[in-house]
């Protein structure tokens, strides 16, 4: 008898060690579930830079984390890039904007919070930097050569850029990008290309 209580406990244990080891299985897939698709919910999928929401979240919690950290706002976006889309087709549109976002990660990544608002206007937030720090890589991303490829033939684009200095300290998020949006505004209304710092109205 006691041998088969034995038993029947080692039968046992091992039966809620299966159950326990299914149950830590079951957690760790729902918590990988869970942070896909927050992921999908806070990332432009074409991009892989944040979307609007995403974006509006980052930004929000940087100006909590940091309030009176002067920063840098940028606005910016491909010159006519509906053209391309029109002349070229959705597909080569698309992959001029994956290839701008990389562009932006490649040379922004560090310290910075990078968005898609939507079409082919991107903002970003250089964290924790003044004009007199991020001006001059702002000009020269501005600068950058972009082509695109069809049948083997390479097509240039341009972008345009505007940009202010801002700062975490009693302000909140959509007038953080106000200065830069304005400054982006006057390059297009002024049919340039290339970028521009917000400057005050006289």
């Amino acid at each position: 008898t006691s041998a088969n209580d034995l038993v029947g406990l080692g039968v046992l244990g091992t039966l809620f060690s299966l159950m326990f080891s299914v149950m830590i299985y079951q957690v760790i897939i729902l918590r990988r579930q869970r942070h896909k698709l927050r992921y999908m919910a806070l990332t432009d999928a074409l991009t892989r830079v944040y979307n609007r929401n995403g974006m509006d979240e980052q930004v929000d919690i940087y100006i909590r984390k940091y309030p009176n950290e002067p920063c840098v706002s940028v606005m910016m976006d491909i010159d006519d890039f509906k053209n391309i889309n029109d002349t070229y087709g959705h597909h080569y549109g698309d992959k001029v904007l994956k290839d701008f976002a990389k562009d932006m990660k490649d040379t922004f990544n560090v310290n910075s919070i990078i968005g898609r608002n939507g079409g082919d206007e991107f903002c970003m937030i250089l964290k924790n930097c003044t004009l007199k720090t991020a001006s001059d890589l702002i000009k020269r991303f501005s600068e950058h050569k972009r082509r695109f490829t069809v049948e083997g033939k390479e097509y240039p684009y341009s972008i345009s850029i505007g940009f202010a200095e801002a700062s975490t300290k009693d302000i909140n998020r959509s007038r953080l990008f106000k200065k830069a949006d304005i400054a982006l505004y006057d390059v297009k209304a002024h049919g340039k290309c290339g970028c521009q710092e917000y400057q005050e109205k006289s």
